[in-house]
């Protein structure tokens, strides 16, 4: 179940804090733009800023998805998304749902992801491929792990449905 992430704030930060301690490695590109706080803290509105959780049916997170929006231009950039429970259908099928959504509101979505982050790689491509998007390029030095290690990262866009 997709719900916003304020009305779970509490509960996400706790859920992002244990899995992040519990596997520091597996997390070691998670929150990599610039602008990224360490554990997520979502706003009270959608205007600027939306944030969901994903929520399985034993009522435990199992993830979260956010993204910066810009209505003026109506752009989005920023997306981000980790799963706290890898490989929980759920947790891809309420992805699926937010990325749907930004899709359907907004003109543009640019996202980034880090160019050793295999797995997502590989995610991400399929997916821009399937919803008409591309994979626009490389920005060098633009992310950091939470290592502190400096991250090259790839660069995709889809077109939105716009309003």
């Amino acid at each position: 179940m997709l719900l916003p992430a304020y009305v779970m704030k509490e509960e996400l930060q706790a859920a992002a804090k244990a899995a992040i301690v519990a596997d520091p490695a597996r997390f070691k590109w998670y929150r990599m733009t610039p602008n990224s706080p360490w554990l997520p803290d979502p706003t009270n509105d959608d205007w600027n800023h939306v944030a969901r959780v994903s929520v399985g049916g034993d009522g435990a997170i199992l993830g979260h998805m956010s993204a910066r929006v810009d209505r003026g231009s109506l752009a989005v950039d920023e997306v981000s998304s980790v799963s706290f429970k890898p490989g929980s259908i759920t947790f891809l099928r309420d992805l699926q749902r937010f990325m749907s959504e930004l899709q359907g509101g907004f003109r543009v979505i640019r996202f980034t992801v880090a160019v050793d982050n295999k797995i997502a790689e590989r995610a991400w491509r399929r997916w821009c491929e399937a919803n008409g998007g591309h994979e626009v390029g490389v920005l060098y030095a633009y992310g950091r792990a939470m290592d502190g290690t400096i991250l090259d990262v790839h660069l995709f866009q889809i077109r939105g449905a716009g309003l």
